[in-house]
């Protein structure tokens, strides 16, 4: 019992920012499981792959935006959390890269509508699914994880969502209003990213500088490391549901995004340690290597029984789980939710070596990965999807989470004698 507390004592903050988010990471996940009967019985499984088309394009324009300031801004305040002038610096800048990535998203969105006749068909679907990239824009995860106040995000992400799910509830209310299945669900997210800049301002003082634009430009070029790495694993994450789209039917496509939101519940275990430990973990990244090893030898065994718990239990009941959620036995479906549980064991491996890598900002090294191995995925994605439809992309799916375990795994043994020297 004594070790237990003293466990807990000298892990604290860690777990409450692991539990915080994971509390955050539930709504994300938990709410939407139960939007999605509904939403497939009110517009059908045809509809409901098509708005996860639109949502799959939504998703890597806000990888774009994004740009990486989830890791490097959160590496920035976590190391100047006590001079809240520059905490100021980093959120204008942060801020402001981010705007110009999301105009310029938006303008390729338009040329894109005008160019492809698929796309200019459902003009009104993609440019109303972008307003899910104004949330995710909007919305400074990264500040409350550098300050390591991750209760807000999740106090303001579950407001969010419940008020998505109203939304979703009054307004979907026929086939034809598919098109505002997507609005409905950002548009909590919008109110609560309004808010949580008024929280900012009076719990910490913080008000947003306007920055020099050669602050912003080295903040992207900085950045561009990371930004390729996000950029890649949304290239072979994202694009696997355009391949099939482009191969397959919208109802195939509805099979697999429903199969893949079931896969994202133990995959986001994986992601929200990463979040929780991050901070944390820049810090001691300074102690050096023996002080990261450490680390990892006590959280590591917890996040793989974890995620092995979880991957297990949705293993034996997908067919149950798929007779929730479409309202009927799919059979396609219940062996998609099956192969992509492989893909959350791969994720939990490669944990460990990307932000160690991250954190001792080696981001060069993780490019030399994830780019190289996204490339791959498109081709093999292509490939499979083309010949096996949706258990083909599935497959693609895990054999390329598996390859980036491998790879990134042997780039930080060849790297450990770096650390030393650091």
């Amino acid at each position: 019992m004594k070790y237990i507390f003293r466990f807990y004592n000298e892990r604290r903050l860690v777990l409450g920012n692991f539990f915080s988010l994971g509390l955050l990471q539930l709504t994300n996940y938990l709410i939407p499981l139960l939007i999605i009967p509904y939403v497939i019985r009110v517009i059908g499984m045809d509809r409901f792959g098509l708005v996860s088309i639109a949502q799959a394009i939504a998703i890597f324009a806000g990888v774009v935006v994004d740009y990486g300031y989830n890791l490097t801004s959160t590496r920035e305040i976590s190391l100047n959390r006590n001079d809240m002038s520059r905490v100021q610096e980093i959120a204008g800048i942060t801020l402001c890269g981010k705007l110009i990535l999301f105009l310029i998203s938006l303008g390729l969105l338009l040329v894109a509508s005008f160019l492809f006749p698929q796309v200019w068909e459902e003009r009104v679907l993609y440019l109303a699914g972008f307003s899910l990239v104004v949330g995710q824009f909007l919305f400074p995860v990264w500040l409350f994880q550098g300050l390591e106040r991750m209760q807000y995000i999740t106090l303001f992400n579950a407001v969010a969502k419940v008020v998505s799910l109203v939304l979703i509830f009054i307004l979907i209310r026929g086939t034809d209003d598919y098109e505002l299945v997507i609005p409905c669900l950002a548009a909590g997210l919008i109110i609560m990213s309004i808010l949580s800049y008024y929280v900012l301002y009076m719990r910490y003082g913080i008000k947003l500088k306007m920055p020099e634009l050669h602050q912003v430009m080295l903040s992207l070029r900085q950045g561009f490391p990371v930004f390729t790495s996000n950029v890649s694993v949304a290239l072979y994450s994202t694009t696997t549901i355009l391949m099939l789209g482009f191969f397959s039917s919208n109802t195939v496509v509805g099979y697999y995004s429903t199969a893949e939101k079931i896969m994202m519940v133990p995959r986001q275990v994986a992601g929200i340690f990463s979040q929780a430990i991050y901070p944390q973990l820049c810090q001691i990244a300074g102690q050096g290597w023996q002080s990261i090893k450490a680390f990892w030898s006590s959280w590591m065994p917890i996040l793989l029984a974890v995620v092995v718990i979880v991957v297990t239990c949705i293993f034996l009941f997908a067919e149950k789980i798929t007779l929730l959620l479409a309202g009927e036995s799919i059979s396609q479906v219940s062996e998609l939710i099956q192969i992509l549980m492989l893909v959350p064991l791969a994720v939990s491996f490669n944990v460990y070596s990307y932000l160690t890598l991250l954190a001792f900002d080696f981001r060069s090294q993780v490019v030399k990965v994830m780019l190289p191995l996204a490339l791959v995925n498109l081709v093999l994605n292509a490939i499979l999807s083309y010949t096996f439809g949706a258990v083909g992309t599935a497959w693609s799916l895990v054999i390329t989470e598996v390859l980036i375990a491998l790879f990134l795994y042997f780039i930080l043994q060849r790297s450990i004698s770096k650390f030393t020297s650091i």
